[in-house]
């Protein structure tokens, strides 16, 4: 019998190495690390796993979607009415976040600082010697 390394399994399958330790060690198979070497009816084994689990996930997903359009489907056919008006209300995409410039607001902050310090410099100071 040839033996296979993990590492080599998680390549074949387009799974990460840890995935593919893990899933050993919840089989009951002794390994250690994505260099640990199994014989060949144990990698049959690991790769018959992962493909029992693709094929529930994809029922889950197939079900999930096919519920997702149903629900879509009784949106678009009951439209939202407000008082007295017809119009029907738009589904609006999430707004993807901007990036944030962290060098640049750190920079106007400081200038707006030092502004402010001039400004005060620039004041006229009172003459506190003088007080009734």
């Amino acid at each position: 019998m040839s033996k296979k390394r993990l590492y080599e399994i998680a390549k074949e399958l387009g799974k990460e190495s840890k995935e593919v330790v893990t899933r050993a060690k919840e089989l009951g198979f002794d390994v250690k690390s994505h260099a640990s070497s199994v014989d060949t009816d144990v990698a049959e084994k690991l790769i018959k796993s992962f493909a029992a689990k693709k094929e529930t996930v994809e029922k889950k997903v197939a079900e999930v979607a096919a519920k997702t359009t149903a629900v879509a489907e009784k949106k678009e056919a009951a439209p939202v009415k407000k008082e007295g008006t017809t119009e029907t209300k738009s589904v609006i995409p999430a707004a993807k976040p901007k990036s944030r410039n962290f060098k640049a607001e750190r920079e106007a902050r400081a200038k707006e600082q030092a502004e402010r310090r001039k400004q005060q410099d620039n004041r006229p100071k009172r003459d506190r010697t003088t007080r009734a």
